[in-house]
């Protein structure tokens, strides 16, 4: 028996490609997309380590080519899901009792296997399968699933190393134990590293899992369980059981060993489940645990004094980016009205350059929704947009490719023949919309610039010709306003958004102190200043 004390190596975030013409990655990743599209899999059920079929199976095709089989997978039945439970308890024992630092060198191979053989692998199956770019699958299935895998090792050290106060003559000690039963994890289509993350981060603590991947990501997933194998995660530690969610679902939850949800997707499913769960506190040997991430909206709230380039650039990725699919998208925007013509032009302008269509083609900006379910939904909101009599939208269609709808609301946000907010966190989004509410310039300035302090990112700017910005057509004014607003800043002691506001620090005190105005500018020159020229937006590369 060892008697050192381990420390693990600082954990890093895994280096994101480039994948630009030329590049070696370029050509292994194409490569592998090709492997991949051209030969049909058969994905059984993985329980305690044994390959099960059923020979009730299914069929995981490409969202942008829908008739293309990428691979045949088998479903679970009942008596299958009673099979994971039981491996997963089988082998808590054994799982539970290992060293921690042997279950984190397990996990730190994961993420070395990711970086190297497994790279586009991953990266292949979930552009085809989960329909994504080049970048936006290495961001996600490899480098954060490789970040999951290391930081998580390094947390579960600093979890152990969390140890009570002792006084002089006592030593108080507290030791980790795993939860009392299985694990029932339960993930999403739209990130192979949230399939990832919600089946082992329970797993590196001592747990056992039986994981329901989501029917519309399984050939990634099926990949990620390869992975696991070959890391030397041992059998039945994660049994890996697609299938039909509610069946599933019932059997998991009324199981008395039962001991713990992770769960990603919609606010309405985790409601029920969580409602399943207190129904049948009885059954349990010991109270479960419930860690759940569900719907969220995200918008961006636009100040007077905003970047127009730099704006415009961030609503259109943010916006649409994997088809507005992620949890994050951005769903609704806030422009003043003295901007609102502006910002139109750029949007506008941007959405008309990015191209859409098969992921095989790295040039395409727009791939595809990821089902036949999500792009009615999409098509659904789009309608109800196109007859609302206060909207304006803009829209391109090509089977199930959507190009995002850009909607613009007028009056109360409430207005009834406004379109409802959809997508991001509750897993059914696709041809995403952007909500532009109006509101008069100078409560914008006035009001809303009290809470919001915001600092255009430049980052996504490179130097070139912007072709949708036209001319200046005095450009003599319009060095006059920059420099006028340079010497406010050095007088006020710095941009607006970097400036402390002493006022907050008087409200908190119970002190009310004037506020100032927010670009300490005339009122004629609020909203009328212009992004300096010269910058282009790489929303998408030259692929």
């Amino acid at each position: 028996m060892s008697n050192a004390i381990f420390s693990l190596p600082d954990s890093h975030s895994e280096p994101i490609l480039s994948y630009a013409p030329g590049s070696r990655e370029r050509a292994l990743l194409k490569a592998e997309l090709d492997r991949q599209f051209n030969q049909q899999f058969d994905i059984p059920l993985i329980i305690g380590g044994k390959e099960v079929r059923t020979g009730k199976t299914q069929k995981a095709v490409c969202p942008h080519d829908h008739q293309h089989v990428l691979a045949t997978y088998h479903e679970a039945g009942e008596a299958e899901v009673r099979m994971a439970i039981e491996a997963a308890l089988a082998a808590k024992k054994d799982w539970e009792a290992t060293p921690w630092e042997d279950r984190a060198a397990i996990f730190h191979k994961m993420g070395s296997l990711i970086s190297t053989k497994y790279r586009y692998v991953l990266n292949a199956a979930t552009m085809l399968n989960q329909s994504k770019s080049a970048y936006q699958a290495e961001i996600d299935s490899t480098c954060e699933t490789a970040d999951f895998f290391r930081f998580n090792a390094k947390f579960m050290e600093q979890i152990y190393q969390q140890q009570p106060i002792s006084d002089p003559h006592v030593w108080n000690r507290v030791h980790y134990r795993a939860l009392e039963g299985f694990v029932f994890a339960v993930t999403p289509f739209n990130f192979t590293a949230i399939g990832a993350n919600l089946a082992t981060a329970p797993a590196i603590m001592g747990n056992t899992v039986v994981w329901k991947p989501a029917s519309t990501s399984i050939l990634s997933n099926y990949y990620l369980m390869q992975l696991f194998k070959e890391a030397g995660l041992p059998d039945g530690v994660i049994n890996f059981i697609p299938g039909r969610g509610s069946m599933i679902g019932r059997i998991a939850l009324e199981h008395r060993d039962f001991a713990g949800l992770h769960f990603t997707g919609s606010t309405g499913v985790f409601n029920s489940m969580w409602k399943t769960i207190s129904d049948n506190l009885s059954r349990y040997k010991s109270y479960p645990r419930l860690v759940g991430e569900t719907g969220g909206k995200d918008y961006i709230f636009m100040h007077a004094s905003a970047d127009a380039v730099e704006t415009a650039a961030a609503i259109v990725r943010a916006g649409f980016e994997y088809q507005g699919q992620k949890c994050s998208a951005c769903s609704r925007v806030y422009i003043p009205a003295s901007r609102w013509a502006e910002m139109q032009g750029l949007i506008l302008g941007l959405l008309a350059e990015v191209r859409m269509g098969d992921v095989r083609d790295f040039r395409n900006f727009f791939n595809a929704v990821i089902d036949e379910a999500a792009f009615d939904s999409t098509m659904k909101y789009i309608e109800l947009a196109k007859n609302a009599k206060d909207a304006e939208d803009h829209r391109r269609r090509q089977g199930r490719q959507v190009q995002g709808l850009l909607h613009r609301a007028h009056g109360h946000p409430h207005h009834g023949s406004q379109v409802r907010d959809h997508g991001g966190g509750d897993l059914r989004p696709g041809g995403h919309h952007l909500r532009l509410r109006r509101r008069p310039a100078r409560r914008d300035a006035e009001g809303a610039g009290r809470d919001l302090a915001l600092r255009p990112h430049r980052r996504h700017l490179r130097p070139g010709p912007l072709r949708h910005q036209p001319a200046d057509p005095d450009p003599g004014q319009h060095r006059g306003q920059l420099l006028h607003q340079r010497q406010v800043h050095r007088r006020r002691g710095g941009p607006p958004a970097l400036r402390r506001r002493p006022g907050l620090r008087h409200q908190r005190q119970g002190r009310q102190l004037p506020e100032p105005d927010p670009l300490d500018l005339p009122a004629h020159h609020q909203g009328e200043l212009h992004a300096a020229p010269g910058h282009q937006v790489p929303i998408h590369g030259s692929w």
